[in-house]
């Protein structure tokens, strides 16, 4: 993979974007053209007298034997299908565990750019790491699985 310089990263026939840190460290005073839609581009997401809800999975009535556990499939399959994320409650995962793993990601997001580069993995002919707010024209983001 080649890279122009540490901001910028060729995904496998995407545009070269800069990195968040580099927009960050770059204290614009205006948003990227790239980034700005026109108002005839963005459409409705939902009528303006509703305020969108995050869907939120039981973890529990998942392994439920009764009709709950089936109700709670069809709210996790909607949720994946309409909105791509979900919180999850119930799970039970430690507090202290679930704070150790934020600290661990926002330590992640702080490394320059090429030592986060040596957890990229190749994806269906996708190499790197695919940033918030960036396309992969359809093709599967990659996923973090350790050093190569």
């Amino acid at each position: 993979m080649e890279m122009g310089s540490e901001t910028e990263l060729q995904l496998s026939g995407s545009l070269p974007v800069a990195n968040v840190q580099a927009l960050a460290a770059e204290c614009l005073t205006e948003i990227p053209p790239r980034y700005l839609r026109q108002p005839d581009e963005l459409g409705q997401l939902w009528p303006s007298t509703v305020a969108p809800q995050i869907p939120v999975i039981d973890m529990s009535k998942l392994g439920d034997s009764s009709s709950r556990k089936e109700t709670e499939m069809e709210r996790l399959h909607s949720a994946c299908r309409d909105w791509g994320f979900f919180q999850l409650i119930n799970h039970g995962i430690p507090e202290d565990v679930l704070q150790g793993m934020k600290i661990d990601m926002e330590e992640f997001f702080k490394l320059p750019l090429p030592e986060k580069m040596a957890y990229e993995k190749s994806l269906n002919g996708l190499d790197g790491l695919l940033r918030c707010g960036t396309s992969s024209s359809g093709q599967s983001a990659p996923h973090l699985s350790g050093p190569r």
